[in-house]
């Protein structure tokens, strides 16, 4: 092979190698998100839980000054 043809063959190398890693990198933005949607959507269930376990306490002891 000739040095042209040696330079294009690298040159494609790269753009392959830059083209699969931009591909990887948006997958795991993705699952990134995922996996941080799925976070958010349980420590609000637990802070939901938290708060209606509070009420409860508070209404327990309203009942109890009674």
């Amino acid at each position: 092979m000739n040095n042209k043809q040696n330079k294009k063959m690298n040159k494609n190398k790269k753009k392959n190698k830059k083209k699969k890693n931009n591909k990887s990198k948006k997958k795991n933005k993705k699952k990134n998100r995922m996996m941080n949607k799925n976070k958010n959507k349980k420590d609000e269930q637990e802070q939901k839980e938290q708060e209606k376990e509070q009420q409860q306490e508070h209404e327990e002891l309203k009942k109890e000054e009674q």
